[in-house]
Parts: structure tokens; C-alpha cells; sequence
């Protein structure tokens, strides 16, 4: 599991961020939770990336759609930070 850079400055107009636990990145969330805290935006890696999710779906015009980490093409390890 990555640790959370020190380094990590909040600002009141910057970004929420989240961190993903497999590659370390640390990504603007276009999806945080309620009342996340706000960094700097140089203090991120990149951004998530919205994927396709058609698993577990007959292919159908109801297309399903997540934020995940770009490197790692998943959700499963992002926290929120």
C-alpha cells in the first residue's frame, strides 16, 4: 500500500485529490467524496480517466461508466484522500 507524500500542500482553490494504493499515483478525483480535502494541483500525478464498463452487462445502449486510475485501468485501489 503507498503512504500519503508529506509533501501534500491543501489549498482552498485547488483540487481534491485520491491515491491509488497500487501504482502510488496520486490523481485529481472527479469523483470525491463529500467535503474532501483540496491540494495543490501540482501536487498531482495526473487525473483519473473514465472507463467503460460493460461486465456483468448484456451489450446494450444502458452503458455503465467509471473513474479509475489510468495506469492501473481500475477503480479497485483508489482512496480518497
Amino acid at each position: 500500500m503507498a503512504e500519503i507524500k508529506s509533501s501534500l500542500t491543501t489549498d482552498p482553490d485547488g483540487v481534491e485529490l485520491c491515491l491509488c494504493n497500487n501504482c502510488g499515483s496520486y490523481l485529481i478525483d472527479h469523483n470525491p467524496k463529500i467535503g474532501a480535502k483540496t491540494y495543490n494541483e501540482s501536487c498531482a500525478d495526473g487525473e483519473l480517466k473514465q472507463f467503460t464498463d460493460l461486465s456483468g452487462y448484456n451489450i446494450s445502449h444502458d452503458i455503465q461508466y467509471f473513474w479509475g486510475c489510468p495506469n492501473c485501468q481500475t477503480d479497485e485501489y483508489l482512496t480518497d484522500i
